[in-house]
């Protein structure tokens, strides 16, 4: 089918725009006007033809309202409160830890309980389990979910105020942004919570880093224990060694896998006697 009317063009433009909220207002509007009698619009398949938005077709993949009604109130949003109990129902299903609970429910203390940004966290559920649930409830800013969400979600991409993100969710963003495969963004995360134990622990990072500054460049060997550490009992590692920016340690791992490269494949030529 082709859209004709005003109203048509409106929803396909509505459900294409840039802005999530504006996306799910166009579904809650499809969905109070389909319950009329006399509506002859099949914003179903208007969606189905017209839709160009991916973040909203990964939601509507999950909820699709249209066939099962208990997702209408994560559109309709009547009451955040309702909205958050069906997602909750949702998430729960295979687990759900104590610091994805508080990230979700701190997500409906917004204006806009934005259900993308709630799945991508479920999507991504097993990173959360260790984070601490006091740090996220008391000290995490919704500014500093955003960024979470957007490093390891290429559907979603809203403009942050990094001026309103912790110094620890920064530290997150900086080895995401080197990341290049999903191990790497794990690592990232990985430093994102030992991150968070030291603000738990009220320890200064700035301080720590200008520190770090004044010391001796550490050793390749340093760099390969660090690296053990990184990969294992993260309570071993010392502010200074986590201070010691990821692509130091990899350019020195680099380096040391190239000695051995070239000692293992280049032979030296024998002497003639």
């Amino acid at each position: 089918m082709s859209a004709q009317s005003k109203i048509e063009n409106e929803f396909i433009a509505a459900i294409n725009s840039q802005d999530f909220k504006v996306n799910v207002e166009a579904i809650a509007y499809a969905l109070i006007v389909t319950g009329n009698d006399s509506n002859r619009i099949d914003f179903e398949d208007l969606i189905h033809e017209y839709l160009e938005n991916a973040r909203l077709e990964v939601v509507l993949e999950t909820f699709n309202p249209f066939e099962n009604e208990c997702f209408e109130q994560l559109f309709k949003q009547e009451t955040k409160e309702e909205a958050l109990t069906e997602f909750l129902k949702f998430a729960s299903v295979d687990g759900l830890s104590d610091a994805q609970y508080e990230i979700t429910k701190k997500l409906s203390e917004e204006e806009f309980f934005d259900i993308s940004y709630a799945l991508a966290i479920n999507d991504k559920k097993n990173l959360f389990c260790d984070l601490n649930a006091e740090y996220v409830k008391n000290k995490m800013k919704f500014e500093d979910i955003k960024l979470l969400v957007c490093s390891f979600d290429e559907n979603i991409q809203d403009k942050i105020d990094t001026r309103k993100v912790n110094i620890e969710t920064k530290v997150f963003a900086e080895f995401a942004r080197k990341s290049t495969s999903q191990a790497g963004l794990v690592v990232a995360y990985r430093n994102y919570e030992f991150a968070v134990d030291c603000v738990i622990k009220n320890v200064d990072i700035d301080k720590e880093i200008e520190n770090l500054k004044k010391n001796p460049k550490i050793t390749y060997e340093d760099m390969r224990k660090i690296c053990d550490k990184l990969s294992g009992n993260k309570k071993e590692i010392s502010l200074t060694d986590f201070a010691n920016k990821e692509h130091v340690i990899q350019d020195n791992i680099y380096k040391s896998r190239e000695v051995s490269w070239w000692r293992d494949n280049t032979k030296v030529p024998k002497m003639k006697m």
